[in-house]
């Protein structure tokens, strides 16, 4: 390649490369996270190593005890929420977000 249009060519291929390690992470996260409606749902999902998004009304306690008893931890907390209520799959109370929970390897 010639010297003059190297710094194009670079910035180019960094960019297809950017590009597609980030669609290849979202196909990965969309295909191995699961949306449980119940806590029995949500600790099978957890056991077979996926992620869960699942409703989350912020309880510490509850938290601490699904850590404690599933080893998952709340990965993120999305920007974008859905909107609306839903029920805490931890308390079963009225709940305004979504968190996404999932094991550390």
């Amino acid at each position: 390649m010639p010297e003059d249009g190297l710094t194009g060519a670079v910035t180019a291929m960094l960019g297809s490369i950017h590009k597609a390690l980030y669609e290849r992470a979202q196909g990965f996260m969309r295909a191995n996270t699961a949306e449980p409606r119940t806590y029995d749902e949500f600790k099978q999902a957890i056991e077979a190593g996926g992620f869960c998004r699942v409703w989350w009304s912020g309880d510490a306690e509850r938290e601490a005890a699904i850590k404690e008893e599933t080893k998952a931890t709340i990965r993120c907390i999305p920007l974008e929420q859905p909107g609306g209520e839903g029920v805490c799959i931890g308390t079963g109370r009225p709940a305004r977000q979504v968190a996404i929970f999932g094991r550390a390897y």
